[in-house]
């Protein structure tokens, strides 16, 4: 069966590779009726998203993806380690005001972290009036102080001096309140899969079950029971869920009275569409969110 729901998309306003109009017409291509732009840590795709799902006859829901660390050291993780929640159904006003908050902490921490980068003697030059983490490893790449990204977070960056104002992400229990108060739904996104800041972790099943019970104490509404990420990647052993893993999920879910979201993860040249034999996805999703969303695109 071919879902025509894909609630984790991904364009070039995070690290997508396509524009909104790429994406949503080779959403609208796969025969998708109900998608949810999910960028990281923004919305900026919102106005252009609403407009071409206007022309396409298709429904918008405004999502984001929020970068989470484990704060409280969560079932044995340190705050090195955490997860991804995605935000359905959110307000999108109210959110892009958090958002120009937490813009401007970045900005400072930013600045922050590049003089103290050149306090210790990294010898950076001068990179912007307002650099950006992508500036400051990239000048810490071309200078020869680490290989490259991944080991600039894990060599330099991760140290606690630096990753004090290096890793801007949030506690997951103010990721999920955040959502709350915008109006949306907080769903916990490939919960195999717990990328950090400095460590990238797969969990086990026993794991998502501990964790699952403190997130729904901080109001957690759901989980992406369907997920089907195919692209090969050296970051994880994990990409597309088994009908083993979609089962546990499926059945945890129903257990604690838990939406189940549904998803690819798309960044580039990917399924848009859902599609795994015998795996029939709920959608029942779509009945709750637009239950909770006045206006249709909002």
């Amino acid at each position: 069966m071919k879902s025509k729901v894909n609630l984790h998309v991904h364009t070039n306003y995070s690290d997508g590779i396509k524009t909104v109009f790429e994406v949503v017409s080779e959403l609208k291509n796969g025969e998708i009726e109900y998608f949810a732009i999910t960028d990281h840590d923004n919305i900026d795709s919102f106005y252009e998203a609403v407009g071409y799902a206007e022309k396409f006859n298709m429904k918008y829901f405004c999502g984001i993806e929020l970068s989470c660390r484990f704060i409280h050291g969560e079932i044995g993780f340190d705050d090195l380690c955490g997860c991804h929640i995605l935000g359905l159904g959110i307000n999108a006003d109210e959110m892009q005001k958090r958002q120009k908050r937490h813009n401007e902490i970045k900005r400072i921490n930013m600045q922050k972290l590049y003089e103290s980068l050149i306090a210790d003697g990294f010898n950076l030059g001068t990179i912007s009036a307002n650099p950006t983490r992508k500036d400051i490893i990239k000048a810490l790449v071309d200078k020869g102080y680490t290989n490259d990204k991944k080991d600039c977070k894990k060599d330099i960056l991760s140290k606690p001096e630096y990753r004090q104002y290096a890793d801007n992400s949030m506690g997951v229990q103010t990721a999920i309140q955040t959502i709350k108060e915008c109006g949306g739904l907080a769903i916990w996104a490939h919960p195999f899969k717990a990328p950090g800041f400095g460590r990238r972790e797969i969990l086990d099943e026993k794991q998502i079950s501990e964790l699952l019970d403190l997130m729904i104490k901080y109001g957690l509404d759901g989980i992406e029971a369907y997920y089907s990420h195919i692209v090969e990647s050296p970051r994880f052993q994990v990409n597309e869920y088994t009908a083993k893993q979609i089962r546990f999920l499926e059945k945890l879910a129903d257990s604690k009275k838990l939406i189940k979201s549904i998803g690819t993860d798309y960044h580039r040249q990917e399924n848009t569409s859902f599609d795994v034999e015998g795996i029939i996805p709920d959608e029942s999703i779509i009945t709750c969110l637009e239950s909770r969303t006045e206006n249709k695109n909002v």
